[in-house]
């Protein structure tokens, strides 16, 4: 099979096709010189299609462009080949007939690389782009010597003087902005292009791997050497700045290097010196994979620090320490690293115990430690359960302690207990462990109240609330409400224990009579739990409708006649519009919910609520439940299975893309609340909200419209 690596990389050494091919107005679906082609239909050769390999060699050659171009220093040339639209248009049309195939893991290696290489080009020039502001910052004397314009008889381009007189003034502008001696402000665009250097180190790394991989079909050494040329230029200008502008350090540690484990972990000790042996006091040394422990130097120079090894990733066997100096130091960063071998371990988990009886809404703050050996360990991920409901999670502390508090959910049973706290150990160096306590749990008795104003048509707006004795808000429960006795409607209390929504009339209560009048229709709201640890509870009201006369007025003044000894009554017949009885629209919207008998509406409203409440998780997979509901009602589809399972039968369904697009990405949010051991940002859950929205909207209006 032909690597469409190869094919991208041998298009860097002489592929010839030409930026003719890449003609006015190409789209993914007409490419000009192509006609597009069905992708079950296409003939291969060798694993890619006569209309694959077209694609891929037009891909190639902007490559081709672009990597000579980084290589020469024309970073802006390289930059426009691969940032405009026909590149990204003949780009989409090949994943679009790749994608799937036979030959999918060399389509996806394909448009890696291209991603890969477009990002290249966008760090490069702004590397360079920072490194011209490093070069005015250093030759300036002073922060006015920033704004001095260009020398007229050096740059002798129009655009040249006008565009470098606007980065003096832009630079000039910043400098006042940020309020910094211009030496501070040098120092700070050094490390920015020495933070740069490091990722485009790696991105250029990852692009020469992706290169050799296909080395042996010829051509990707030459695609190599040219990254390799760019990434030389860039170190060395690096190098360069770093001696002008810091003073070099050094750093000396001792360490008990060798086996390690949350039980034992690694302890440093050390000290920070300029290289002519300064001691610097008060700086910041960090110690692990990701920065996430640290300490300052004392007065001589010295630190002590603790790794512990809950997340060392498995396929690291070296631990670094860092001097990291902040963004206006004169100092430059130093590091070492320390080879280890990091073991499993089993830590323990103790539980303080939980006195009382708690009821709905009282917290229950479950408190302990984990332990390895006699010391508490830092940054463990632990999540408590009631019987296998989830409580909340958190992690424990720098000294190993923990503090998971939660309100109680009307969901538990009145009784005993057991309280189960959990060292999740999925992806770190822990085994599982686990301790519990007992909890008791208590009834609660509940208030429940409703409402109605008089109406003159048929439907009421009805509103109540669900409320312990004591005013506190009973969230998130259903309440049935029935009008003379049949059921009319289901509810969901919100986070303050209200309830708020219309409901239909009986039949009889449609007409007052012949000359008008009131009719009186009996409410009543009643709270069934059904289990858990709260009460029943019932409240009742009466709507009163106002009906003006059946009889229709004669001679058009609106007068209602009614004739004596003789006169013809004349009767007009109300035309029926009383929507069917058994329900308001909420109702028959809540007929067609999942098994947990949650609609879509109520499941957006409670994302809402767990977002408030400071739970992200909660959020997305309510709003990830909300969409489901949602689609699955729109496209007629019943599917049990996994979250991407149920993503392909969507579009298998033909969905729109909008919505197809729109899935996926909550898909992904929802996948990773549920699965992946750190916890969403509030941000995402409230992207999760608004994407669960959208698509409620839209089908919501479909449905409107048909």
């Amino acid at each position: 099979m032909v690597s469409v690596v190869s094919l991208l990389a041998a298009a860097v050494v002489g592929v010839a096709v030409s930026d003719a091919e890449f003609g006015p107005g190409a789209s993914s679906d007409s490419i000009e010189g192509l006609s597009q082609e069905d992708p079950n239909e296409l003939t291969t050769s060798g694993g890619l299609s006569a209309y694959q390999r077209q694609l891929a060699e037009r891909l190639a050659s902007r490559a081709r462009q672009a990597s000579a171009n980084l290589s020469s220093g024309d970073v802006d040339r390289a930059r426009s080949l691969l940032d405009d639209t026909e590149y990204e248009s003949v780009l989409s049309a090949y994943s679009n007939v790749s994608t799937g195939g036979q030959n999918e893991s060399d389509v996806r290696a394909l448009l890696r690389s291209s991603r890969l290489l477009g990002n290249y080009s966008t760090m490069v020039s702004g590397y360079w782009d920072t490194h011209r502001n490093y070069s005015i910052l250093r030759n300036a004397t002073t922060v006015f010597d920033i704004y001095r314009p260009v020398d007229r008889g050096v740059v002798v381009h129009p655009g040249a003087v006008a565009t470098a007189d606007e980065r003096r003034r832009a630079l000039f502008r910043q400098a006042l902005d940020r309020n910094t001696t211009l030496t501070e402000f040098r120092r700070t665009t050094a490390r920015d292009l020495l933070k740069l250097d490091e990722r485009i180190n790696e991105t250029g790394a990852e692009l020469i791997s992706l290169y050799r991989n296909g080395s042996a079909l010829g051509g990707n050494e030459t695609s190599a050497r040219a990254i390799r040329t760019s990434l030389a230029n860039i170190s060395e200008t690096t190098r360069e700045v770093r001696e002008a502008t810091f003073r070099e350090t050094a750093l000396r540690i001792e360490s008990n290097a060798g086996r390690i484990s949350a039980a034992d972990p690694l302890t440093v000790t050390g000290r920070l010196r300029t290289a002519n042996g300064t001691a610097l006091e008060g700086r910041r040394i960090a110690i692990g994979t990701n920065e996430t422990t640290s300490t300052t130097t004392d007065d001589d120079g010295a630190f002590s620090l603790t790794y512990w090894p809950v997340f060392h990733p498995s396929n690291t066997s070296t631990v670094r320490v860092q001097y990291v100096p902040n963004a206006t130091a004169p100092y430059a960063a130093a590091e070492t690293s320390i080879n280890v071998t990091v073991e499993r371990s089993k830590p323990t988990v103790a539980i303080e115990p939980l006195e009382g009886t708690v009821h709905y809404g009282d917290p229950v703050p479950v408190t302990g430690q984990v332990r390895g050996g006699e010391e508490g360990i830092p940054a463990v991920p632990v999540v408590a359960t009631i019987d296998g409901r989830l409580l909340n999670r958190t992690e424990t502390d720098g000294s190993g302690r923990f503090l998971i508090n939660a309100s109680l959910s009307g969901d538990v049973p009145a009784g005993e207990h057991t309280v189960r706290v959990r060292v999740r150990a999925e992806n770190t160096t822990l085994r599982a462990a686990n301790a519990t306590t007992p909890l008791q749990v208590g009834e609660s008795d509940t208030e429940l109240s409703v409402s109605a104003p008089a109406t003159a048509d048929q439907t009421a707006r009805v509103a109540g609330t669900l409320r312990l004795p004591d005013g506190t808000p009973v969230v998130a429960e259903r309440v049935a409400l029935l009008a003379d006795g049949e059921p009319v409607s289901t509810v969901r209390t919100t986070a303050n224990g209200t309830f708020e929504t219309t409901i239909s009339l009986p039949d009889d209560a449609a007409s007052a009579g012949v000359l008008g009048g009131e009719t009186q229709v009996s409410l009543e709201a009643v709270f069934e739990p059904g289990g858990g640890n709260l009460r029943p509870s019932r409240a009742t009201a009466t709507v009163t409708v106002a009906r003006g006369p059946a009889l229709l007025g004669l001679a058009g003044v609106g007068l209602a006649l009614v004739a004596v000894a003789g006169v013809a009554v004349v009767w007009v017949r109300r035309e029926d519009t009383t929507p069917p009885t058994g329900g308001s629209e909420q109702s028959d919207r809540s007929s067609e919910t999942v098994a947990t008998g949650r609609d879509p509406e109520w499941l957006l409203e409670h994302a809402g609520t767990e977002l408030e409440d400071g739970q992200p998780d909660s959020a997305v997979m309510a709003s990830y439940a909300a969409c489901r509901q949602t689609l699955e009602a729109a496209l007629s589809v019943d599917q049990p299975g996994t979250h991407w399972e149920f993503y392909t039968t969507c579009r298998t369904a033909g969905i729109e893309e909008d919505d197809l697009d729109t899935l996926l990405e909550l898909t992904e949010l929802y996948e990773r609340a549920a699965f992946a051991d750190d916890t969403v940002s509030a941000d995402r859950g409230a992207r999760a909200i608004t994407l669960a929205e959208e698509l409620a909207d839209t089908h919501v209006d479909d449905e409107d419209h048909n």
